[in-house]
């Protein structure tokens, strides 16, 4: 039962329009429109992890040496993607090829 309801709400969020922010949690709308973020967050890609949606927020500050946060559906940050720096453990738990955009600039 509790894959068919992650399998449900991952299809809600990426079957929205991708500019839409209507199809990511409200914490994660907070982040994108907020304005000290200037325009940097170019998408919010989510995946499914351990029963739970993650949020990958992509400023491409990683490929300037510079990091970025992937959080859960609350805004805790649960990892990070960083350029020029050893990885953290819990990045081993993402695909990336499975990063689906939900919402894009």
């Amino acid at each position: 039962m509790r894959a068919l309801y992650l399998i449900c709400i991952i299809l809600f969020f990426f079957s929205c329009n991708k500019s839409d922010l209507n199809n990511v949690p409200p914490c994660i709308r907070e982040i994108v429109r907020d304005d000290s973020q200037d325009g940097k967050i170019k998408t919010v890609q989510a995946q499914a992890v351990n029963g739970e949606i993650h949020f990958w927020i992509n400023t491409d500050a990683r490929h300037y040496d510079g990091s970025e946060i992937i959080v859960n559906s609350t805004c805790q940050t649960v990892c990070g993607y960083c350029g020029e720096c050893v990885q953290g453990e819990c990045a081993d738990l993402y695909i990336y090829e499975d990063w689906e955009i939900v919402w894009e600039k």
